[in-house]
């Protein structure tokens, strides 16, 4: 959630639901991100995804199946 702007919090309406990232690419990833944290009904989450497979970062071109 995030505070609107002019805004001072007390207020029943002062506040909005803010989603969404960037995926660079990856068909899917956000998206089972976003479905597992609405699932747990998780608030105030910060989620960091490092591509390393093997030793090695990987490309957009790996498989899904290595998730």
């Amino acid at each position: 959630m995030s505070l609107k702007v002019g805004k001072n919090g007390l207020g029943e309406d002062d506040w909005t639901v803010r989603t969404g990232g960037e995926d660079d690419g990856e068909k899917g990833g956000m998206r089972e991100v976003h479905s597992a944290i609405t699932k747990e009904a998780a608030v105030d989450v910060a989620v960091v995804v490092s591509r390393l497979y093997g030793g090695e970062f990987s490309t957009n071109s790996r498989s899904s199946d290595r998730y």
